[in-house]
């Protein structure tokens, strides 16, 4: 679930299509709308995927502790790497520099006791 630029109704369709089994979510999407859910729902059901449980990091873990201070280090200026860091670090909509936050946090690296944000498998 570490797709930053990726839509919510994709994550959820993404996870719904695991528990059915589906190799695809694209086609999930239409079936995800207020009038088609309770379809949605019944099937999933009939399938025994209504207990299943998934692990979003979103949700999951705190990433605030260790994300919100800066964008990441800044690619060399010109750079095919800074141009791609350049376009994630602006609003898609104003254009502008996304704010980094000043709170009073600790931060917390993936070296550090602690931190929630180290626990993935190489």
């Amino acid at each position: 679930s570490h797709a930053w630029d990726g839509l919510f109704m994709h994550l959820v369709a993404a996870i719904v299509a695991d528990a059915l089994n589906m190799p695809m979510y694209g086609i999930l999407l239409p079936r995800l709308s207020r009038s088609n859910l309770p379809h949605l729902k019944a099937e999933l059901e009939s399938k025994g995927a209504l207990s299943l449980t998934y692990w979003v990091c979103a949700f999951s873990v705190n990433q605030h502790t260790s994300i919100c201070a800066d964008l990441g280090p800044q690619p060399p200026l010109g750079s095919a790497a800074f141009r791609q860091f350049d376009e994630k670090r602006r609003d898609s909509v104003t254009g502008g520099v996304y704010p980094v936050c000043a709170c009073p946090t600790k931060k917390l690296t993936n070296s550090q006791p602690g931190c929630e944000v180290n626990k993935f498998d190489a």
